[in-house]
């Protein structure tokens, strides 16, 4: 949860390689190529071990119970005002899989980025994974916006503790996440030194 309690802002990139996007009607959720655009951009508000996720509209990425098309087991994912609806639809819980993320929400359901032919094409949903081909359709790469001083989230003893064996560095797709830091690495690798 480290990450998620650090970032201010990410986009959330699919196995499609598109961006989970909050369009302009503010109530609709797609994906989109252009992971630049401010409708890319992901506030999170981490409380405990699930997260929020605010739109640059004001709008929270929402679960609901509605079927995204009659028949088929998929329900919408939305944009909603906060307040209107129960916490529980607009919470996710984050589970890592490697360098990427499933975000589940509190149906159980996870936060699921289709492909195919119209109307799937470029829909998102949250549903349960229904085999091997669509495994990785609920599978999203995190990409921060900014994020808080890496020292910020550090304790007080990780942050000023002597000379150590260094604490491993875990990349997570061009992110560099630190979980742990003594001073004199701290210094060495401002100056460009390496120090053991």
């Amino acid at each position: 949860m480290e990450v998620f309690s650090i970032a201010k802002a990410v986009r959330l990139r699919s196995h499609l390689d598109s961006y989970l996007v909050a369009d302009d009607d503010q109530e609709t959720v797609r994906q989109s190529r252009n992971g630049s655009s401010r409708i890319a951009r992901w506030l999170v508000e981490a409380t405990g071990h699930v997260i929020r996720l605010k739109s640059c509209h004001g709008r929270y990425l929402t679960a609901s119970h509605d079927p995204f098309l009659l028949g088929v087991a998929g329900k919408r994912v939305t944009q909603t005002v906060p307040g209107t609806v129960s916490n529980s639809l607009i919470e996710w819980q984050p589970t890592w899989d490697g360098f990427q993320v499933k975000l589940r929400a509190r149906s159980g359901q996870y936060l699921r980025a289709n492909g195919g032919t119209p109307p799937w094409r470029n829909s998102i949903t949250h549903d349960h994974p229904s085999g091997i081909m669509t495994r990785d359709w609920v599978l999203w790469t995190w990409k921060l916006w900014r994020c808080r001083s890496v020292s910020r989230f550090l304790t007080a003893d990780q942050r000023w503790r002597g000379p150590s064996p260094f604490s491993p560095l875990v990349l997570f797709k061009g992110i560099i996440y630190l979980s742990s830091l003594s001073r004199l690495f701290r210094i060495g690798l401002c100056q460009g030194l390496f120090l053991r």
